[in-house]
């Protein structure tokens, strides 16, 4: 099974647009056809996001929340990179990665995408790697 770290741009898409490729990434991961994986900072991003964007309140945040982390696997990265200079919140996303030995970091954010891959784990879209497992 594919082994993928979402950014936090791909997990809040998922929740606010039902239906949407990122959703459709993360049901992969809920009936267990791919292995998703978060790391406490990435976690941290996505309330804070959920938060300060979106204005959910806490029991909302720790609903939301509770859902990624039932249908991942939380990992503690020990390596620190600083590869994206653009953003080093993207730094985290490769970190994740790294640890969970992923195959894929799926994202749409621009500094991530211009890297294209990283350490032999590919840089893909939510579509692109919906693509590539349906084949």
């Amino acid at each position: 099974r594919e082994r993928v770290v979402c950014d936090t741009n791909i997990l809040i898409s998922a929740l606010i647009f039902p239906g949407g490729s990122p959703d459709e990434l993360i049901n992969l991961a809920r009936i267990g056809e791919i292995d998703l994986y978060i790391s406490p900072s990435i976690l941290n991003e996505f309330k804070r996001v959920l938060e300060e964007k979106f204005g959910y309140t806490e029991s909302e945040i720790k609903q939301r929340s509770q859902r990624i982390i039932n249908i991942s696997t939380l990992i503690n990265p020990s390596e620190k990179l600083s590869v994206v200079k653009g953003d080093e919140s993207d730094n985290r996303i490769l970190e994740c990665a790294i640890a969970a030995k992923a195959h894929f970091v799926v994202s749409g954010d621009k500094h991530l995408q211009a890297l294209g891959e990283f350490q032999s784990i590919k840089i893909v879209s939510a579509s692109e790697l919906l693509k590539r497992h349906r084949r």
